[in-house]
């Protein structure tokens, strides 16, 4: 089936016209003749240009070609060094038997290789090859008279990499420090693994925000160009108690801050004595709360009563006293005339701490501010929140993934950042041949030439390299 976003062929037509005809198309899994024209017998002068965006692994095999043309096909794999060709280190117990198989093609999919010497468990066998499922090559070990394998590592080797199918797959090679002289062992099925596709480019930014450990490096989940229109801004909202939130528009990430919340300014008092201190809270959440002052007078008389007066924030509480002029009031009787007065209480609430009952007689107390009080608004979101929101939001997470910049751990507070690009992406541009003559041309001079994407997105062109 078609895919349109994966692979793009343009192809060249036969008897030397050059042409551009509508696009053909390939799913990931999918192979299409890229070529199947009369070129003359000049397959040399073919080659195949790609274009990755992103991780990408491929392979050009001869089309329809039999069997026997096939077989001297070789590595077409790319040199590139961001791609990486699985292997597997076979090494039965012994000496000199060990044998290192690595993929032919480099990229992800040599992962889904897989080797296995069979004891076929009878006497007197030969030496044969075959590949299952088009993945797992299975060796049948030779076996002599009595039943015992006789098959060396070198004779295993050979017959692998003559194998018409086997030997496309893989390149089977003495492991380090072996001879190939020894027998080998029956060994159960073995997968290939470290291959790793190539990879375009992935665009980038690191940001340098004012402050510490806040600093996070954005790196695009795809390689190539495309990255650099990727656009990430954080936002301050303006406004307190704000959650924390990602959104996406197309390329552009926009990260809502988290703000603090308001917080009404508060105060509890530390008097000498016993179950008489109480809390006051202003009613306004707020900074203009810290300018609220609280104060116990000591009226210096006899029989005093208890009372209230407000002037402006500054609320003053003139305690009651007995017959000798000691201060009678306890804290539960100042709660509850601060509550009950009709200025005071627009200003604060009073409360017994936890635990208290308030019974306890209160003390004279100086002038005593409200504190705590914000009015919110604050930004509160960490480099470390930031990135675990990026990647909770599968939007974002589609186009990015973040890490803590180099020296910072993440606890930092972020400050607003305008929109800022990615930069740095590019598109992997490589070459397929030219190709060989006797590898591809049949003889009716038709050039057949199968181009297969395993993984990743890119474009194909096919064109005639000019002579000179």
């Amino acid at each position: 089936m078609a895919n349109p976003a994966k692979l793009t062929v343009r192809t060249i037509v036969g008897n030397n016209a050059l042409a551009w005809p509508a696009a053909d198309t390939i799913d990931t899994t999918g192979t299409v003749p890229v070529v199947a024209a009369d070129m003359g017998g000049e397959a040399d002068r073919v080659a195949l240009l790609v274009t990755a965006r992103g991780a990408v692994s491929a392979r050009v095999a001869a089309g329809d070609l039999p069997p026997a043309v096939r077989q001297p096909l070789g590595d077409l794999s790319l040199p590139l060094a961001s791609a990486l060709a699985a292997s597997v280190l076979i090494n039965p117990a012994g000496a000199n038997n060990d044998v290192l198989y690595t993929a032919n093609v480099a990229g992800s999919q040599g992962n889904q290789l897989s080797v296995q010497y069979i004891d076929p468990g009878l006497p007197s066998q030969s030496l044969w090859v075959d590949v299952f499922e088009r993945h797992a090559i299975r060796v049948h070990l030779a076996t002599g008279a009595g039943g015992a394998i006789t098959s060396t590592a070198a004779e295993v080797i050979a017959a692998v990499n003559a194998h018409w199918f086997a030997g496309h797959l893989v390149t089977a090679a003495n492991g380090a420090g072996s001879s190939g002289a020894a027998a080998v062992t029956a060994v159960a099925e073995t997968s290939l693994a470290g291959g790793a596709d190539m990879d375009a480019t992935h665009a980038a930014l690191t940001t340098a925000l004012a402050g510490d450990n806040n600093d996070i490096i954005w790196t695009a989940a795809v390689g190539g160009a495309a990255g650099n229109d990727i656009t990430i801004a954080y936002v301050d909202p303006g406004a307190e108690d704000e959650a924390l939130a990602v959104t996406v528009t197309e390329n552009a990430i926009e990260v809502s801050l988290e703000t603090s919340p308001e917080v009404a300014a508060s105060v509890e008092t530390e008097l000498t004595g016993e179950d008489n201190d109480l809390v006051f809270t202003a009613v306004t959440p707020g900074a203009a709360g810290n300018s609220i002052t609280i104060t116990y007078t000591d009226p210096a008389g006899n029989d005093q009563s208890l009372d209230v007066t407000v002037v402006g924030t500054d609320i003053n509480v003139s305690l009651a006293t007995g017959s000798g002029g000691a201060i009678t009031s306890t804290a539960a009787e100042v709660l509850a005339a601060v509550n009950a007065d009709g200025e005071a209480k627009l200003l604060v609430l009073a409360s017994l701490p936890d635990g208290a009952t308030g019974a306890g007689v209160v003390t004279a107390m100086s002038e005593t501010a409200l504190t705590g009080g914000d009015d919110g608004g604050a930004i509160t979101s960490t480099a470390a929140d930031i990135i675990t929101e990026v990647a909770s939001t599968p939007a974002a997470a589609a186009l990015v993934s973040g890490a803590n910049a180099a020296a910072n751990d993440g606890t930092g507070v972020v400050t607003a950042m305008a929109a800022t690009a990615l930069t740095g992406g590019a598109d992997l541009m490589a070459l397929y041949g030219p190709f060989e003559s006797a590898r591809f041309t049949q003889d009716n001079g038709d050039l057949n030439i199968d181009f297969e994407i395993i993984n990743g997105e890119a474009d194909v062109i096919c064109f005639r390299l000019p002579r000179g």
